[in-house]
């Protein structure tokens, strides 16, 4: 988590922060994230590039010492970069090979490259990238570093957005050209006076929240839970700032991925599989299991390989109705990369990422949402 909160901020500056406010006895409740937050956070989620492990919707928090001192975050996704397994080259080269390919897999799925950092020493590389478009409901600022990529988008409440121009790769220090360092003043907001006072909404409910006990019950009684070693919990209240943590559970699983794929085929219930990506030859593979638990409330079984492709993580998540995605179609295994490799369906050869279905993941945490009645 503490990994997670730099990533946060560190992401949220490169889309600029709300004015500081002071005046502590104002009412922040339409600096919380609303229908529009959760939609473009939603567009995010979904993305097959991005396949987040680590979601969340536009939140405010508290900015520096001062607790009348409010800013926002905009981070929306984040994730583990795909390690090449066979990257055996001193720290310098190995940086630079993560992020070309996953600068790769992110251009063959769409995005654009808008430019990149470098320095040495320390020999660390990082590239920003874009999707198409150029409102504030589709833009999408992606960051991709050694170890991590973090996803920004714009705040209900902001005016402004870097759309920085798309550029070549060669043109870039990923490839012998020039740093370019991310623009700033982008996502300037109204100020404390411009933006009505309002009550900070509240979670509705007791916690454990009383509506989550029967989709707990059935998921921890799940054979596959028990074949993966997983333990369901659910978040006994929220954290500081009403941050609640949805309920689901997390375990590492000795063996390939395509082992722990088989173990969850092979047993009798009623898991469907609706994701899957790889991310070039030999790269990171993510497979995604939905089973609804009752109606309207599913859980996402979320299998991805670490680097050594000897252990792999295992988590599931129970959705958040209206907040997260609508449950998936199912997919085919034998039509995805998981048993004919990451090949390009046109040509044959090796493709930079590849995909079936999209992901389906809600928030892994949560605020309140501005203008709803909020129950996990």
């Amino acid at each position: 988590m503490a990994a997670l909160a730099v990533l946060i901020f560190s992401a949220s500056s490169l889309a600029g922060c709300i004015p500081v406010l002071l005046g502590g006895g104002t009412r922040y409740g339409e600096w919380y994230a609303n229908d529009v937050d959760v939609a473009r956070a939603q567009a995010v989620w979904r993305d097959p590039w991005v396949a987040p492990d680590m979601t969340l919707v536009a939140h405010v928090q508290t900015k520096g010492l001062s607790l009348s001192r409010h800013g926002v975050l905009r981070t929306v996704a984040s994730r583990a970069t795909s390690v090449p397994p066979e990257a055996t080259a001193p720290q310098a080269n190995l940086s630079l090979i993560i992020v070309l390919k996953e600068v790769a897999a992110a251009t063959s799925a769409g995005w654009q490259l808008t430019g990149a950092t470098c320095s040495q020493p320390p020999f660390e590389v990082s590239a920003r990238l874009r999707r198409p478009g150029d409102t504030l409901d589709t833009a999408a600022t992606a960051t991709v570093s050694t170890s991590s990529i973090t996803v920004v988008v714009p705040h209900h409440l902001d005016t402004d957005w870097a759309f920085e121009k798309p550029v070549e790769l060669a043109a870039t220090c990923l490839a012998g050209g020039l740093s370019t360092r991310p623009p700033e003043g982008a996502g300037v907001t109204g100020s404390e006076t411009t933006v009505p006072a309002a009550d900070e909404p509240r979670w509705d409910t007791d916690f454990p929240a009383p509506g989550l006990a029967g989709p707990l019950a059935t998921l921890s009684a799940d054979p596959v839970m028990t074949a993966l070693g997983i333990t369901v919990y659910a978040t006994e209240k929220p954290l500081g700032w009403q941050i609640y943590r949805t309920a689901g559970g997390f375990a590492s699983v000795a063996g390939s991925i395509d082992h722990a794929v088989r173990a969850v085929s092979s047993i009798p219930s009623q898991w469907k599989p609706t994701f899957v990506a790889c991310w070039g030859a030999n790269g990171q593979r993510v497979v995604q299991f939905q089973r609804e638990l009752e109606p309207g409330r599913y859980a996402v079984l979320d299998l991805r390989d670490r680097s050594t492709k000897a252990v792999v993580n295992a988590g599931v998540q129970v959705s958040t109705p209206g907040i997260s995605l609508d449950a998936g179609s199912g997919v085919s295994l034998a039509d995805s990369c998981l048993t004919t490799g990451a090949t390009s369906a046109v040509s044959g050869s090796s493709a930079a990422f590849t995909a079936v279905g999209s992901p389906a993941n809600g928030p892994t945490q949560l605020q309140p949402i501005f203008g709803r009645t909020n129950k996990p």
